[in-house]
């Protein structure tokens, strides 16, 4: 999985930015001194037309990276909806590596994040009385996800998941939080 990655923002002047993940103790990049106190996502923006220099901002790889659509990673620099959730699965993906590595391979069953992209066997929309559900097989598993019907069945799925990575990354806050304070007691 590649610690760096890299975006356009959607405003003009156009800027380049580009995320690197740092975990706890390695070395900042883009010019910044020290080291990551916890794991971490480096972003710096640069403008496309070369006026002004590079921004470089560091924020935590925790509860910060659930941001909902649009992520303005500075002032007048905003991330697409779709580079913000390729942005937020990205960090996940990271972070659950980083978990999984810290707990050698101990986490429960149900990792979803983990299986992305998962391979799915078949999906099919059904009626419920008056609610909508999407039905996927995966792995041999069959799941039901309650749909929205004022939008699509692709778009309530997206949100669905957004929701649901928003959701995974409070939990790992919580866990950080957790282990943090278990060196005070």
């Amino acid at each position: 999985m590649k610690t760096t990655i890299s975006f356009s923002s959607m405003q003009d002047p156009v800027h380049n930015v580009r995320c690197t993940f740092v975990r706890k103790g390695e070395p900042l990049h883009y010019g910044l001194e020290g080291f990551a106190d916890a794991q971490s996502v480096v972003i710096e923006a640069a403008p496309l037309d070369g006026v002004t220099g590079p921004v470089v901002n560091v924020i935590k790889a925790k509860a910060t990276m659930s941001f909902a659509t649009e992520y303005s990673a500075f002032s007048g620099v905003t991330l697409s909806e779709t580079d913000t959730d390729a942005l937020r699965e990205w960090a996940l993906q990271h972070m659950v590596s980083q978990t999984e590595l810290l707990t050698n391979g101990n986490l429960p069953d149900e990792r979803p994040a983990i299986d992305v992209p998962m391979k799915i066997d078949k999906v099919a929309t059904i009626r419920h009385g008056s609610s909508r559900y999407a039905v996927i097989l995966a792995k041999g598993r069959d799941h039901q996800i309650l749909l929205d019907d004022e939008i699509p069945a692709a778009e309530s799925l997206r949100k669905h998941a957004a929701d649901n990575r928003a959701r995974a990354l409070r939990y790992l806050a919580y866990a950080d939080m957790a282990d943090a304070a278990a060196t005070l007691i």
